[in-house]
């Protein structure tokens, strides 16, 4: 692991932490490849939007913080499908490969299971090698692939690979 791993920490996010994970998810659909999330990004509405995620009692938003600085971002919520949960994740390029992905998910895991989860799910494009083969490690299985199941603004479709972690 690299040694700028073990000074970041794994917690559970709070309001003050929203404009930090904002930053993540910007620099990250900046990049323009590994989340759905597109720029321009309202970041007054995903604002809101976290900070009711952060509010629930029924999901889990876990941020990996260096020096103060949130440097990745996790939300766990409830699916429609009872006791499942879906998974959603960003980390900022320069802290990747650096075993807090890991770091975050065992931590989400262990908040699922604490509730009692019977699985969690996710999706991810296919051409995300790297978080489909950290996914893997975790023990998600490929459940489904979707083709042009997300929507770009540019008017493209990207497929969709949907990973499926039991729990029970």
């Amino acid at each position: 692991m690299d040694d700028r791993a073990a000074h970041v920490a794994i917690r559970s996010a709070t309001e003050d932490d929203v404009e930090g994970m904002l930053d993540v998810l910007s620099a990250v659909a900046a990049e323009g490849r590994w989340i759905a999330t597109e720029l321009p990004l309202d970041r007054e509405a995903r604002g809101r939007s976290l900070r009711a995620s952060i509010s629930r009692a029924d999901g889990t938003v876990l941020v990996a913080c260096a020096n103060g600085t949130v440097v990745g971002e996790l939300t766990l919520w409830p699916s429609a499908t009872p006791r499942e949960y879906g998974l959603g994740m960003a980390i900022a390029a320069g802290w990747r490969g650096r075993g807090i992905g890991r770091a975050l998910l065992e931590a989400a895991i262990a908040a699922a299971r604490a509730r009692e989860a019977r699985a969690i799910r996710l999706l991810v494009f296919p051409h995300n090698a790297a978080a489909i083969a950290l996914y893997a490690r975790q023990g998600f299985e490929p459940v489904d692939y979707l083709s042009g199941h997300v929507s770009r603004r540019n008017g493209e479709r990207w497929d969709c690979v949907s990973m499926r972690l039991p729990l029970d």
